[in-house]
């Protein structure tokens, strides 16, 4: 089975963009991209929910990763108050699995990136509905100058990737014991 990553975001929606122009969907295509390049380093099968800069939907997406054996979303988060910095992970309310794979990811990433922690949020989003188990993270705050420096230096985006990649290799591992 294929572990999907979906890179968010997109084509005609870039998704937030910082104070000097940075655009989210840039940073969250270049992060999948290593995810995927490291996890057939495993040996994993993998796929991108969107092979280019285009914008399918969320359920699009969701729909691409059907049968797969997990799927990660990736983005870079945005508030109004640029003062707000961090590293939140999304799940869908009552998968057990996904919530599982939720905490893994944040977790990891925290180890990888060193930020703040804004804990595990279980929300009905789109393209986490359905199967497979599946987590969106939020890599930092585009909105933030200081993280928003950190998501342009490609060591930060890097050490996002292998955080990702060493809670995917987990997930499976522990999937694979039940």
């Amino acid at each position: 089975m294929m572990v999907f990553i979906d890179p968010g975001h997109g084509g005609t929606d870039p998704g937030a963009t910082g104070t000097t122009g940075l655009r989210e969907a840039d940073v969250n295509w270049d992060v999948a991209l290593k995810v995927r390049q490291y996890l057939q380093r495993y040996g994993l099968e993998t796929g991108l929910t969107r092979e280019r800069d285009e914008s399918p939907s969320q359920s699009q997406r969701r729909d691409r990763a059907a049968a797969a054996r997990c799927l990660v979303s990736i983005h870079c988060n945005s508030y109004n108050e640029p003062s707000v910095q961090g590293l939140e992970t999304y799940a869908w309310p009552g998968r057990h699995d996904s919530i599982a794979l939720a905490w893994i990811l944040q977790e990891s990433l925290l180890v990888t990136t060193a930020r703040k922690d804004r804990g595990v949020k279980v929300r009905n989003l789109t393209v986490l509905g359905g199967d497979p188990p599946s987590a969106l993270v939020e890599l930092a705050f585009i909105s933030n100058p200081d993280e928003e420096k950190l998501l342009r230096e490609q060591w930060y985006r890097e050490k996002a990737a292998l955080g990702i990649v060493y809670a995917i290799k987990g997930f499976i591992s522990i999937a694979r014991k039940k």
